[in-house]
């Protein structure tokens, strides 16, 4: 499940959740989030939210148990042509597009302030970055967050990555989420 606006946001709705929670036996359960770990976790400590098995962070560019936080080596297996950095220097001074804060970036995702963007504009973006070889996912949410991730990455796959690796049919994982960088999760899914 997604955090923000999903389990966190409605007080009285992730009681009833931790009710529900508390009577699974055989359910693994894991939070995806665009924050990263030690942002997800803070979030743990200052809520009533379950302890998770797993955390996906970063938008699904990072994957660690919990809570002994060790981040899962094997994920990603593959990335491409990626370099977050050639995407930065790419798209330096567009007025249109504002470099989030660095506790928002990291090597394998790279987050701008994009306001009120169309699919034609995301499109054309997706179709500079690969005229320089960049294969990568425009994950657009709230009509202001633009993650660009490479290609194999994303919160769907690595939901499904954590059902491969756990021996769970695809068909068993539910996911849950309310914005743009859920949607390929929720896609994905069971």
């Amino acid at each position: 499940s997604d955090l923000d606006g999903t389990l966190l946001g409605d007080d009285i709705a992730l009681k009833e959740f931790v009710s529900w929670w508390a009577l699974q036996s055989d359910v693994l359960l894991a939070y995806s989030s665009g924050r990263f770990f030690d942002s997800i976790c803070q979030s743990i400590a200052d809520t009533l939210l379950p302890n998770p098995d797993i955390i996906i962070s970063g938008v699904g560019t990072e994957i660690h148990d919990f809570p002994n936080g060790r981040r899962w080596d094997d994920w990603p297996k593959d990335l491409n042509s990626w370099n977050a950095a050639t995407i930065r220097d790419h798209l330096a001074g567009r007025p249109d597009l504002e470099l989030q804060p660095e506790e928002f970036l990291s090597a394998r995702k790279v987050s701008y302030f994009a306001n009120h963007w169309t699919s034609s504009k995301l499109r054309s973006l997706e179709e500079s970055l690969a005229a320089i070889n960049i294969r990568c996912r425009l994950i657009y949410s709230s009509s202001r967050d633009l993650d660009i991730l490479p290609d194999s990455l994303g919160k769907g796959n690595a939901a499904l990555f954590v059902a491969d690796q756990s021996c769970i049919d695809r068909k068993h994982v539910v996911g849950a989420g309310d914005s743009g960088n859920d949607a390929c999760m929720l896609t994905s899914v069971g």
